[in-house]
């Protein structure tokens, strides 16, 4: 009689071997199919040099008249360093820069941004540090007697620092976010897609010491968190040039706790309220194999209104980035720890990695 144990136990190695060979040879078929769409650049470094004009502003709705605040910066300066699923920013502002240098008008700005992103198959996560301290009055006209040329009020030990996380998943394969965000891929082929995302801010506005009419607090702490849903599509022009849009709006909470200023009636207060924001980006651009560089105007609000008043807190971006780059030969000692990492890690990398 045939030993049905040893019978059973060698089907179910052939099953396993066989269902393990398949799903082998579909992955190689998928990643195939997916190499049409997009082009990845694994054993490159890109390195992208972009002066731009990114600065937060911020508006307060207060009566008689809105506070509406800028920092002296027009221009930074941002570096990135991009190899496969690492990215690292540093954003400056030199005062040699277009707009940073009318000190005397506008004051002083201290400015500093560092940004790392960790790109996993179809997740975009990041998270970033910034921190601004040294704000001007744009309305001063409205609270004293202003011409143009005359210094703005100025708020020098206005300060705002924070962390700043988002974490977004793009729902179709073919389309590479990398190609945007990092340059460490090529889109081949014009695409689109759904995305989700999650956003954070922790920061903190203190210093806010004034004699204005309506200002009371000295320092807030804030803690927002938001969902959204967006599209992004890349239409492909000639494979080398590009032209891109993308519209994410989100809704979330915000969680402030105010300090105000002694002799202002109360310590101040903790609330809760609805927040929202959007995000949008469109540009151009060309992709070579070795330099590209495009043009992009992007804007981002954020704003949520005070329980029981009409008071509506809001932060605005928008501004351009022209950026410039190079991809050049990673160094073996980056490429040995990007695949040690990617052999320990395993489970993270998976289709969309390096093979």
């Amino acid at each position: 009689m045939p030993d049905l144990r040893k019978i059973t136990y060698t089907i179910f190695l052939c099953t396993l071997f066989a269902r393990s060979g398949f799903a082998q040879h579909i992955d190689t078929l998928n990643q195939e199919y997916l190499n049409v769409w997009y082009e990845k650049m694994d054993r490159q470094l890109a390195i992208r040099l972009s002066p731009n004009s990114s600065y937060e502003t911020f508006r307060v709705e207060t009566e008689p008249f809105p506070l509406i605040l800028y920092p002296n910066i027009r221009t930074n300066f941002q570096f990135g360093f991009f190899h496969r699923w690492l990215a690292v920013y540093l954003n400056v502002a030199p005062r040699f820069l277009p707009g940073n240098s009318d000190l005397d008008l506008k004051g002083k700005t201290k400015y500093l941004r560092l940004r790392l992103a960790l790109n996993f198959h179809r997740w975009e996560n990041e998270l970033v540090f910034s921190r601004v301290r040294g704000y001007y009055l744009r309305n001063t006209q409205d609270y004293f007697t202003w011409d143009k040329g005359d210094p703005y009020y100025q708020f020098p030990n206005l300060q705002n620092r924070g962390l700043y996380g988002s974490s977004t998943y793009y729902f179709n394969p073919k389309f590479s976010y990398r190609h945007l965000s990092t340059q460490t891929e090529r889109q081949l082929k014009s695409a689109g897609s759904v995305a989700a995302l999650f956003n954070f801010r922790y920061f903190f506005i203190e210093g806010l010491n004034s004699d204005l009419p309506g200002i009371r607090t000295q320092k807030s702490r804030n803690l927002e968190a938001n969902l959204g849903f967006g599209y992004h599509h890349t239409f492909i022009i000639d494979k080398q040039f590009y032209v891109s849009m993308g519209f994410s709006p989100g809704l979330g909470i915000i969680n402030t706790k105010l300090n105000n200023l002694p002799g202002s009636g109360d310590t101040g207060s903790t609330e809760t309220n609805l927040s929202y924001r959007w995000d949008a980006t469109g540009g151009i651009g060309y992709q070579g194999k070795s330099f590209f560089g495009g043009l992009y105007v992007d804007a981002s609000r954020n704003a949520h209104r005070e329980r029981n008043t009409t008071v509506l807190n809001s932060s605005t971006f928008i501004f351009y980035r022209f950026f410039i780059g190079w991809r050049i030969p990673a160094p073996k000692p980056l490429n040995d720890v990007m695949d040690w990492a990617e052999r320990v890690y395993k489970p993270i990398f998976d289709k969309r990695s390096r093979k």
